[in-house]
């Protein structure tokens, strides 16, 4: 696995986001297959390649998809799907974040899985999540800008 975690630079983001994030699971990569998120009352923007799908399974009620989405607060254990290889990246935001969030409110607010691909800023393609894997610290600092910016 290879995988890295920042904070937000800019002060003001800061007041709304925890950290960015990037984990890669490569296929000789071993651990567990399925992991568990415990609950947790922020959201998460999960960035993704478009064909690159997703799978949860939250209060028994399994949750598919492709490319980006974001975890709600959830209030019990999501277990995850990582049989595959996968790159993804993240905006991890803090505790009530969400609700300051401008999307479309017709989903609920908790307890959810949503497909967020609309939310994915241009500057951030889901094809330059693969420089990332490299851990070049030049290409982390540059995505972690463009995410403060495009915040």
């Amino acid at each position: 696995m290879n995988s890295w975690k920042q904070p937000p630079k800019q002060a003001l983001v800061a007041q709304y986001v925890d950290c960015y994030w990037f984990l890669e699971k490569m296929s000789s990569d071993t651990g567990v297959d399925y992991p568990k998120l415990n609950p947790d009352p922020s959201a998460t923007l999960i960035i993704a390649p478009k064909n690159q799908s997703y799978h949860f399974d939250l209060h028994n009620n399994v949750t598919e998809g492709m490319g980006c989405h974001m975890l709600m607060p959830n209030t019990s254990v999501i277990t995850m799907d990582h049989t595959h290889p996968f790159l993804i990246s993240g905006i991890k935001f803090k505790v009530g974040a969400v609700y300051s969030l401008k999307f479309n409110q017709t989903y609920p607010l908790v307890n959810n899985i949503v497909n967020n691909e609309e939310c994915l800023p241009t500057k951030l393609h889901p094809m330059s999540i693969q420089k990332l894997s490299n851990n070049n610290t030049e290409q982390i600092t540059h995505t972690c800008n463009s995410l403060d910016q495009w915040l």
